[in-house]
């Protein structure tokens, strides 16, 4: 037999508070989506072998511990190309556009090798970013050159005011591998390419870098 009358009156009204409570309390509680957080930062990379260093397919993003690439904490690495060797004139033919948020080049030291005046690899540079398509580009400095240190100290001030009025981030990460303007002890195994304890360290500037390229 039902309740009625006020007996009847107050069972419901206690039900009705108990629904709007749980209505409350689930309109209050925020949506759990797991594994929801901020995308990290993609980023592309060109470069000789500073870059590709002991890479056994750097576009296809198997890269080596010698390559600083390999260190890079801040950004996630979508692809690239680079090359022991390579000349900026290289990358302009072999880079391939590339959807990423950041472009990273790391390129001159062949071109220097060669004779190459600072005007013909700035307009490598630049057909560099234009063919890969990124907008955000960091331009690295280059690590020292043992034997002809003066010749990286003045491509590196070019690089730096070339970079800056173009709109680029202008980097240099080689504090950690320098003495003076050459490789520090420990740092090179042979006076040209980082060892593995000098690309860890470049890695990690690059990567700083990368996650603090602003929006």
């Amino acid at each position: 037999m039902g309740m009625s009358g006020p007996l009847a009156r107050r069972g419901i009204g206690a039900f009705a508070a108990v629904v709007v409570g749980l209505v409350c309390l689930t309109g209050s509680a925020p949506a759990i989506h797991p594994g929801s957080g901020p995308s990290p930062v993609t980023f592309v990379a060109v470069g000789d072998s500073l870059t590709n260093a002991n890479s056994d397919n750097f576009p296809g993003r198997d890269v080596g511990d010698l390559s600083w690439v390999h260190y890079v904490t801040g950004g996630e690495f979508v692809g690239g190309w680079a090359r022991g060797g390579a000349q900026t004139s290289d990358m302009v033919v072999s880079a391939r556009p590339t959807s990423a948020d950041v472009l990273v080049v790391l390129a001159g030291t062949n071109d220097l090798a060669h004779g190459c005046s600072f005007e013909v690899i700035s307009r490598n540079l630049v057909a560099i970013t234009r063919k890969v398509g990124v907008a955000r580009v960091i331009v690295a400095a280059l690590p020292p050159r043992d034997s002809t240190p003066e010749a990286i100290t003045e491509f590196n001030r070019e690089l730096e005011a070339f970079a800056d009025g173009r709109g680029w981030t202008f980097v240099d990460p080689m504090a950690g591998l320098r003495s003076g303007d050459r490789y520090a002890v420990g740092m090179s195994r042979d006076g040209l390419h980082p060892n593995r304890a000098g690309a860890e360290i470049l890695g990690h500037e690059l990567s700083r870098a990368i996650a603090d390229v602003d929006e």
